[in-house]
């Protein structure tokens, strides 16, 4: 199907804007479905070439009435979106084909004129919104337009200073941050959300902050006033400083609450915003609206049946190894060699349709593969720079990165096409067992690596007399499937390093249901998340503190929940999916000709 989507303003400073934040992630999805979205803002759609626009398309769904214009109009094959009730265009409302609107009101104000009316809340990657952990300064978070009416922003810098909080603002234009930035920037540094708006549609700062698990005080309009419960997945407010005040302060002083907010607000999230099921929602709506004026699309050519696949990992039993035996298990729909980077003589490429590099440094140089016919992964930046990094990845096609801050690194360094895939973890061997009733740590992995800290972990646990069990490569190699008795000793693992990617330890003691202490770096905030175990300070600060948390803590109620985030996302299964949907897509690319996305091109 070809969409056109008309918008106010899908780019703001080269970065999406409001509703282009929120349908960004729609449109990606329909676009990997093989649907064409063509995107155009209202003041560069009207003119010359808008005729040749409409008639191409299948449907045209615009962001508002307001945007119509009569003489390039068709109402056969319009849907309108209503975020809210200003605008309202009723002549243009009457004659469209159907109307998509964000909340109960405006359902039931547009039913009065028409009859064709889908509720389509905003969407939102809540992959990429994962859990943030939550600050140990309590700080109230504010966002919105500062020149639309209503928002409260007065309300609620009134209410922080009689509550004594610390206040963080992303105020367009006065104190804007990027889209692209708003996840660590701005939901990074709060530990809750205020929205004193006067009405809403769909609001995309609660939204984003549920997603987070941030809790949010909000007054009941729109859908989230709709459809959110007081005490259970947020705070209602009345649209008053001093009621505001006592809601801040009340989630402030109450642990519990704030940890209920939290994971119902991030479940509520992963229920009503999942960008995959808005796009079913769209594209139901769409279809129906552009009826018999879809044009067949020619046919696609087809990858091969059971292409050929060469892997190569660094060396026998370590986790570059075990992700290719991984791969290989979960993907039959290929015919897959494994062979080793010290074994491995000149590659016959030819034999071959594809070659994936577990590493990239493994691709080293001077190897005379295609381009096309390469496939690598990035799993950390320890040893190189993104730069460094990318003199390797740029001999790929495709590459994927394990985590989200690697990802935005080596982003501006290549033109490979990147995706984001974290590691994964064979559940059916690393299962849980009964928890030792003492505290024992364990820590795994290549202590020569740098920034891993062992030392610093070693001198902690000695200070506090607690047992510390350590399998290091080096020292007391333990074969892959033999870890889970490993992880059995344990009722706590603990990462200190600096830097990771997609940590293979803290993934098995999480699927062994073994509670957790880590620095914030890679992705096992997403895992450990407010009740899985503990974050550490990047500087290590606050060790023996956490530590000492977790000795009192009650360990069997963290193990039940890294066990169930393990079986929800974290399986090799899983992960195979997305692995097969990048090596696609290289194996596409040959077929269709080669798409090298330009370097530095926004996200």
């Amino acid at each position: 199907m070809n969409i056109l989507s008309v918008e106010l303003r899908p780019l703001l400073h080269g970065e999406p804007w409001s509703y282009g934040n929120t349908i960004t992630c729609v449109w990606n999805e329909l676009q990997s479905q093989g649907h064409s979205v063509i995107r155009t803002s209202a003041e560069g759609f009207f003119g010359k070439h808008a005729d040749d626009k409409l008639n191409t398309a299948d449907v045209v769904i615009y962001q508002g009435a307001d945007l119509i214009k009569p003489q390039y109009y068709l109402p056969e094959k319009s849907v309108i979106r209503l975020g809210s009730m200003t605008n309202f265009n009723i002549t243009a409302i009457k004659q469209c084909k159907s109307v998509v609107v964000t909340n109960k009101a405006l359902l039931l104000s547009v039913k009065a004129i028409h009859s064709d009316v889908c509720l389509i809340q905003n969407g939102i990657d809540i992959d990429k919104w994962a859990v943030l952990p939550e600050r140990e300064e309590f700080t109230v978070g504010f966002s919105a337009h500062q020149l639309q009416q209503g928002k409260g922003f007065d309300l609620v810098q009134s209410a922080c200073e009689k509550a004594g909080v610390k206040l963080k603002t992303a105020l367009y234009p006065d104190t804007y941050i990027p889209y692209s930035k708003m996840y660590e920037e701005f939901y990074g540094n709060i530990s809750c959300l205020v929205s004193a708006s006067s009405s809403e549609g769909c609001s995309n700062t609660v939204m984003e902050a549920l997603s987070c698990g941030i809790p949010v005080i909000l007054t009941k309009v729109g859908y989230h006033g709709d459809t959110l419960t007081d005490g259970r997945n947020c705070l209602f407010t009345q649209r008053d400083s001093n009621h505001i005040a006592e809601c801040i302060t009340r989630l402030k002083n109450d642990a519990v609450l704030r940890n209920t907010l939290r994971m119902e607000g991030r479940k509520f999230a992963e229920v009503n915003h999942n960008h995959k099921e808005i796009a079913k929602m769209y594209l139901a709506c769409l279809e129906r609206s552009a009826g018999n004026t879809i044009k067949k699309a020619a046919p696609k050519k087809e990858i091969p049946q059971m292409p050929k696949l060469l892997f190569v990992a660094d060396q026998r039993g370590w986790a570059y190894d075990n992700r290719c035996n991984e791969l290989k298990k979960h993907l039959p729909e290929y015919d897959i060699d494994i062979t080793y980077f010290h074994e491995m003589p000149a590659i016959d490429h030819d034999k071959y349709d594809l070659i994936y590099f577990a590493g990239y440094i493994l691709i080293g140089e001077g190897r005379n593969i295609p381009r096309l016919k390469v496939v690598t992964s990035l799993a950390g930046m320890v040893t190189y720079t993104a730069e460094e990094a990318a003199r390797y990845i740029n001999q790929s096609f495709a590459c994927s990165v394990f985590n989200r801050d690697h990802f935005r690194a080596i982003y501006e360094h290549t033109d490979s096409a990147l995706f984001y895939i974290p590691n994964g973890v064979d559940t059916e061997l690393f299962k849980p067992a009964e928890l030792p009733k003492d505290l024992v740590i364990g820590w795994a992995g290549h202590s020569k690596h740098k920034g891993k800290r062992l030392d610093w972990l070693q001198v902690a646990c000695k200070n506090m007399n607690v047992p510390l069990v350590i399998q290091d490569r080096d020292v007391n190699y333990i074969p892959h499937d033999k870890m889970p008795e490993f992880y059995h000793q344990l009722s706590c693992y603990a990462c200190v390093s600096e830097s990771e990617g997609s940590n293979n330890s803290i993934l098995e003691a999480a699927a062994c249901g073994v509670p957790i202490i880590t620095t914030p770096c890679g992705n096992y905030q997403s895992i450990v998340q407010n009740d899985g175990g503990y974050i550490l300070r990047s500087d290590l600060s606050d060790l023996e503190d956490k530590i000492n948390l977790m000795k009192h803590a009650i360990r069997e109620n963290m193990s039940h929940k890294l066990r169930i985030r393990i079986l929800n996302g974290w399986t090799w299964k899983q992960r195979a999916k997305q692995y097969k949907e990048m090596f696609d897509y290289v194996l596409q690319n040959q077929i269709d000709g080669c798409k090298i996305r330009v370097i530095g091109e926004k996200l």
